[in-house]
């Protein structure tokens, strides 16, 4: 058997940090989507408003933090992606506050349907941030605590999903 096989992913895949990351992130978005379809229905309950809600403050989170310190551990990040980055992750975080406040309640269907909504908007266009940022970053050139992170990455969305 090949030695790449037994290789981390991000070892074994592409060259690019960005291109690992583009993976990483297409598998991440489409688990949240299905995490949080049943609450965007209109006829969604208040336990699919709860769940999706508890998706996004658990195993959303999690992942959304793990990527958010692997970020500032790259070394070849340029600070104007880098802040953009950093705001994207705190506009996400008030989100998932008011998510919170609101999946608590009754009769906010709209309204956590709306903030849901948003959420995604900026969860993907941060994840595109990211992906960009890193797609000149060479994966030759990863400190070993920078790969260990991304090779955690790569297993949290199947294990942290809907």
């Amino acid at each position: 058997m090949p030695a790449t096989l037994n290789a981390p992913y991000a070892v074994r895949s592409g060259t690019m940090l960005g291109e690992v990351l583009a993976a990483i992130h297409e598998e991440w978005i489409a688990n949240a989507e299905r995490a949080i379809a049943p609450a965007l229905l209109g006829t969604s309950t208040i336990w699919d408003r709860w769940s999706a809600v508890r998706y996004l403050m658990d195993a959303f989170a999690e992942q959304l933090e793990q990527e958010r310190e692997l970020v500032r551990r790259l070394p070849r990040i340029d600070p104007e992606a880098r802040d953009r980055i950093e705001r994207g992750f705190e506009t996400m975080e008030r989100l998932r506050a008011e998510l919170d406040l609101a999946g608590r309640r009754h009769h906010t269907g709209g309204l956590v349907m709306l903030l849901l909504r948003k959420l995604m908007d900026v969860f993907t266009h941060w994840c595109a941030t990211i992906e960009r940022a890193a797609a000149r970053v060479p994966l030759a050139s990863l400190p070993a605590d920078v790969v260990e992170r991304l090779d955690r990455l790569d297993g949290s969305p199947a294990r942290l999903g809907a």
